[in-house]
């Protein structure tokens, strides 16, 4: 019984950390689980698969990078290195995200020998950027691009 009290305030603690995730499609729910922070200066907390299609499977992810730059630098050493890498910049659109600073890029190009194309936003906020990306090959963007504006139109943090 005193290893069950001594479990129970444990396992009250590390549960009440996140909330549920409840997949509606599949029926499921579960508890990410509560790592530890760390010192990195990128981590990608969640990320979603599509099915794989062709050897790629569209996915949605959200990167939180840690950074001393503005929001303005953010972007420019983005369209730096979007240019570093051969990609082609369709669209960028400045704007905000719950009163945060954000940039919107829709780009594409070649990457490990894949045709890819990609609809990123960027929200700076505190010492970090939020960066939710959805990727896809460009043969199969179309076919994800409203699931992927959906997703990045949704994105909130708290005020």
């Amino acid at each position: 019984m005193k290893i069950l009290a001594c479990l129970l305030p444990f396992s009250l603690v590390v549960t009440s950390q996140a909330a549920p995730y409840k997949d509606a499609r599949y029926g499921f729910s579960i508890v990410p689980p509560a790592f530890a922070p760390g010192e990195a200066e990128s981590v990608t907390p969640v990320m979603f698969f599509a099915a794989g299609e062709k050897g790629f499977a569209a996915n949605l992810n959200v990167a939180v990078q840690t950074t001393s730059m503005t929001a303005q630098e953010y972007a420019e050493l983005s369209r730096g290195q979007f240019q570093q890498m051969g990609l082609k910049v369709h669209s960028e659109k400045e704007l905000k995200v719950g009163g945060r600073n954000a940039f919107l890029w829709d780009y594409q190009g070649k990457t490990q020998g894949l045709d890819l194309h990609w609809l990123a936003l960027a929200v700076h906020d505190k010492g970090r950027v939020f960066l939710v990306t959805g990727t896809s090959t460009s043969e199969a963007f179309e076919k994800h691009e409203k699931a992927f504006r959906d997703a990045l139109t949704s994105f909130t943090l708290p005020e």
